[in-house]
């Protein structure tokens, strides 16, 4: 029996298929191991935030999905603590200024944004575990970027 004649854009019985998605550059779900996976999302963990993404980071420094992942949580961190003193600075003033009333006003805003903040890491986590490369504005371009 002759051999079925190949239809065009078919690659060759012999080599992968190319995702169109992969040669565009645009990150895939599943794109890394489950490990990396993993580490990548443990990268996120709020609660020993930054020695877990400096430790991510060193484990598997070769790896570009945990690395991203890794430096992306790190300048997280960073932008979270910055906004977290600008507001206890704020609400120190205020509070000095306002005989006391002003923390009233300013605690809830303080527990809304931290919840926030909290709701950001798990999605990240959530993504990273899934294996998707979900870049933050800004911060996920500097992590791409960063050597």
């Amino acid at each position: 029996m002759p051999p079925k004649p190949k239809s065009p854009g078919s690659p060759a019985p012999d080599q992968p298929m190319s995702s169109p998605l992969k040669s565009a550059g645009i990150a895939q779900a599943g794109q890394g191991t489950s490990e990396s996976n993993l580490i990548a999302a443990l990268a996120y963990l709020p609660i020993l935030q930054p020695l877990v993404p400096i430790v991510t980071l060193l484990l598997r420094s070769t790896d570009p999905f945990v690395k991203f992942h890794s430096v992306q949580a790190l300048a997280l961190f960073g932008v979270e603590f910055v906004i977290g003193i600008a507001i206890w600075v704020g609400m120190f003033i205020i509070t000095i200024a306002t005989f006391g009333i002003g923390t009233l006003l300013l605690i809830p805003l303080f527990v809304i944004l931290a919840l926030a903040a909290l709701a950001l890491d798990l999605f990240l986590m959530f993504k990273a575990y899934k294996g998707e490369k979900y870049k933050l504005p800004i911060i996920g371009d500097w992590a791409e970027n960063f050597k």
